[in-house]
């Protein structure tokens, strides 16, 4: 390939400003290196190496006393420059063989400017001449595309489902009657009359126990009649079916423990507290509108358990630990249907 007419180099006004930045004073006989860099870059061999590929066959008759320090920092390496008595130089790069390429160039254009130029013309790639356009295939007739200029239908979105209505509250009165054992160590009769609350699967009630007189005796007739009046609070989770529900609770109860001396020389009326913990399932079915069957069974486990005596004799009775009862009764609904 033949090339055409030589390039006229506008770099050569940089390579003498180069020149007077570095301040080219040369002398004595070749190229004396002071070199001092980090481990990872070029060594002093390389960087005359450079030097000399720039300089060509030039032969110095006088000595240049150069004198380089690199040192990194955190944004790359920095290198300041010294050649004979000039002032030093600082340069800077991010990569310390490229800084000390740029050294060798410094000093090379300080050493001769005008063979530095020659050597960077003869090593510059020679110009890429761009390849032949080849005509190539005509590109495919595409069938016309028809559009239709009327708006695509927008799908509406599906109905959204109607909100559930929140859990309908719903107020009944109670009344419930049945066996009792836990006050004292005998069954006694229970009457019990509730306030009850429902709202979803949530079940509370309020309630007032009474249990019937009962009479205990010493051996020699002299007795007692024992009675007791608790309240009540409640709370269950009930689960429904079409018209029954079965409630299951927990609860606390507590209340006075009623005894009166019977054939005592000097009978009184003495009252001590009973408390315990409740345990208990039942059913709500309905019979109608506005009433409905209640049928359940509770166990009592005894927080208090209160002794009743008559005058100096032994304990005639105590609660017992666990208790249990049997209730059953109508509710009937305050709420309307």
């Amino acid at each position: 390939m033949t090339r055409g007419p030589p390039r006229i180099d506008k770099s050569w006004p940089v390579s003498l400003l180069l020149a007077s930045i570095v301040g080219g004073v040369l002398l004595g006989p070749g190229i004396k290196l002071e070199w001092s860099a980090p481990a990872a870059c070029p060594g002093e061999a390389e960087v005359l190496a450079d030097v000399e590929r720039l300089l060509g066959e030039r032969r110095l008759a006088v000595e240049v006393a150069v004198r380089a320090v690199i040192t990194g920092d955190s944004e790359g390496h920095a290198a300041t420059v010294t050649i004979d008595q000039a002032a030093a130089r600082q340069l800077r790069a991010r990569e310390c063989a490229a800084l000390a390429r740029a050294i060798a160039l410094v000093i090379a254009v300080a050493v001769d400017p005008v063979a530095t130029r020659e050597h960077l013309e003869i090593l510059e790639p020679a110009p890429i001449e761009p390849a032949p356009i080849v005509p190539g295939p005509p590109p495919p007739v595409l069938a016309p595309v028809i559009v239709d200029p009327r708006p695509a239908p927008i799908a509406e979105p599906p109905p959204a489902s109607p909100p559930r209505p929140p859990p309908r509250s719903e107020h009944a009165i109670t009344i419930r009657g049945g066996l009792l054992i836990g006050v004292t160590p005998l069954a006694t009769g229970a009457v019990a009359l509730g306030y009850r609350l429902d709202r979803g699967l949530l079940r509370v009630e309020a309630r007032a126990l009474y249990g019937t007189p009962r009479r205990l005796d010493y051996p020699d007739g002299v007795g007692a009649r024992l009675q007791s009046v608790t309240l009540g609070a409640l709370a269950c989770v009930a689960p429904e079916r079409p018209g029954v529900r079965f409630p299951l609770c927990l609860g606390l109860e507590a209340g006075p423990l009623i005894g009166r001396a019977i054939a005592a020389e000097a009978p009184r009326l003495r009252a001590d507290l009973w408390a315990s913990g409740l345990v208990g399932a039942g059913l709500v079915a309905r019979l109608g509108p506005r009433v409905a069957l209640v049928v359940g069974a509770e166990f009592a486990v005894a927080l208090r358990r209160p002794a009743f005596h008559v005058g100096a004799r032994q304990v005639l009775a105590r609660a017992p630990a666990v208790g249990v009862r049997a209730l059953v009764g109508l509710e009937f609904f305050l709420t309307r249907p």
